[in-house]
């Protein structure tokens, strides 16, 4: 249902900025349309028959329609954690070449 709650929001945004502006260029109000459209798609009577193919070209069709101004990103697309490179630390070394340890066992590091 989450895709129903960002046509729903879409569509809010859509006459909001009409009330505002007036005008919305014929570009995105088709896009608006072709968004709402595959919506009722996916959750309409005929969502039974789609198969897998449609299933993947309505998920390249949604990719192209989102990043513009009245459909925006959906959440888990806009915050993303970025992968941590994460080095490893040094570990201290005996004379002896030896990895030396605390004395709860673990590895003693550089600081």
């Amino acid at each position: 249902m989450e895709l129903t709650n960002e046509v729903y929001d879409s569509v809010n945004r859509y006459f909001s900025v009409l009330s505002h502006i007036g005008y919305k260029p014929d570009k995105e109000v088709e896009q608006l349309l072709v968004f709402t459209f595959l919506e009722e798609m996916l959750y309409g009577p005929l969502a039974q028959y789609i198969t897998e193919e449609d299933y993947k070209t309505i998920t390249n069709s949604l990719y192209c329609l989102y990043g513009s101004c009245m459909i925006p990103f959906p959440d888990y697309k806009k915050e993303f954690d970025s992968p941590v490179n994460r080095m490893l630390d040094e570990y201290r070394i005996a004379e002896t070449g030896i990895l030396r340890s605390s004395e709860l066992s673990e590895l003693r590091v550089k600081s």
